[in-house]
């Protein structure tokens, strides 16, 4: 397929993937739910820089990360994950999946 392919052909080429992934179909017309979520105790690996954070808190709103740092807290009803000093890889997505073997 080129650029000069009709559009009712890219349409039937791109269908199986829209049914492939239900969940970027039906996503395209709601908004992103703000739910807060506070990672804590845990060390940043940025992709950046050769080495890990020291233990911090990382605060998400939505699909935003809000901010990074010791002192960083939640408000009340944001879900509190402990990270017990465990590595978090902001942005890192896993890209292999097998969907005949979900649950």
């Amino acid at each position: 397929m080129n650029l000069r392919t009709p559009p009712s052909r890219w349409i039937s080429f791109l269908a199986p993937f829209a049914l492939a992934f239900p969940s970027i179909a039906s996503a395209q017309g709601t908004p992103p739910l703000e739910t807060e979520v506070l990672f804590r105790n845990v060390r940043v690996f940025d992709g950046v820089g050769p080495s890990l954070s020291g233990p911090t808190n990382v605060l998400v709103r939505g699909n935003h990360i809000a901010s990074i740092g010791p002192q960083v807290r939640s408000t009340s009803g944001a879900k509190v994950i402990e990270g017990r000093g465990r590595t978090l890889m902001p942005g890192l997505i896993d890209v292999h999946v097998h969907l005949t073997f979900g649950r």
